[in-house]
């Protein structure tokens, strides 16, 4: 009887493992809403791979859709997408995900949650950008442009812009409910809106009202103001000294106050957390010999509970001395 040598074959499996490789994307992550047609930019890193990668769509339940493209070079890390366009079609209006893979290896990631190519829009929104954090009280532009040079007589010269949530069209605010389409609107944010993630809507006011443009997905968060530490104040070690702050946006209960090191940008110390928000705290600095002295910011942040945003305002820089 004839025995069948595996080892050509655990030699290619093992290849195909890549041990010491790493791939990931970086966009779409998913919750995307990129409307069909669009040029959005798909994005990756990558840790010790060669070679070339391919992009991939499925549906949401995990069915291939096609290849987007193939044969891209791993170190290249983005890929200008036409959204919807794959090899040999275009896919409707539906929730998918994204998959690369490093081409003849097992090496690969995808979206971590479904993505949506929305219907197509007739204008994009140029601000607020994707990642953009807003605060209560500050004034910011709503930017959009028109996509193609052709008239548009339909959409009337007015638009209606609104705020909606991020993950449905439900609308959170009238932003205003008529200004002229000449492609801005200065906005300045109300108090009273909660720590969340937003899109801003266009929508025409002409015969046939429809939606001109959604934004990409903005944090809105309550501006937080730290008046004590001062600048350039000294404080020593074993001092006790008031910090102050005042929150403009919706009542906090409570919050966490963070020391931060001016140089690293990173927290070193927590000064208390989970206290009433009445705008004062008294600090009784250390004195223990290990505990830091030098140049820092007082950081005051938010506590949601359950919920991962948080409002942060932070000092200028002061400094703590020896007693």
């Amino acid at each position: 009887m004839n025995k069948i040598s595996l080892l050509p074959l655990l030699i290619v499996l093992l290849g195909q493992l890549s041990p010491g490789q790493e791939l990931k994307l970086n966009c779409p992550s998913g919750m995307e809403r990129w409307p069909q047609g669009d040029q959005r930019t798909i994005t990756w890193t990558s840790s010790g791979c060669s070679g070339t990668v391919r992009l991939m769509l499925y549906t949401a339940n995990g069915v291939k859709v096609g290849n987007i493209a193939t044969g891209l070079p791993v170190s290249g890390g983005s890929y200008d997408w036409s959204v919807g366009q794959y090899i040999g079609g275009v896919a409707p209006v539906a929730s998918y995900q994204m998959h690369i893979r490093l081409e003849g290896t097992q090496t690969a990631d995808e979206s971590s949650t479904s993505f949506l190519i929305d219907i197509p829009q007739s204008c994009r929104i140029t601000c607020p950008r994707a990642g953009a954090t807003w605060s209560a009280g500050e004034t910011h532009a709503v930017m959009w442009e028109q996509k193609s040079s052709r008239p548009m007589k339909f959409l009337g010269q007015t638009v209606k812009i609104s705020l909606i949530y991020a993950y449905s069209d439900g609308e959170v605010q009238v932003i205003t409910a008529s200004t002229p389409r000449d492609g801005s609107y200065s906005w300045t944010l109300p108090s009273t809106i909660p720590l969340q993630y937003y899109r801003v809507r266009v929508t025409s006011n002409g015969s046939e009202p429809r939606v001109l443009a959604t934004s990409e997905i903005i944090t809105i968060q309550p501006k937080i103001n730290v008046s004590s530490p001062a600048a350039d104040a000294n404080w020593k070690k074993n001092g006790t000294y008031a910090i102050h702050w005042a929150i403009q946006g919706p009542a906090e209960s409570n919050i966490s106050i963070w020391l931060m090191d001016i140089l690293l940008k990173e927290r070193i110390y927590i000064i208390t957390s989970g206290v009433a928000a009445t705008g004062t705290y008294l600090w009784h600095i250390p004195s223990v010999p290990s505990f830091a002295t030098g140049r820092f910011r007082v950081q005051v942040r938010t506590n949601h509970p359950g919920n991962t945003l948080f409002g942060t305002g932070s000092s200028h820089a002061f400094n703590i001395a020896p007693e």
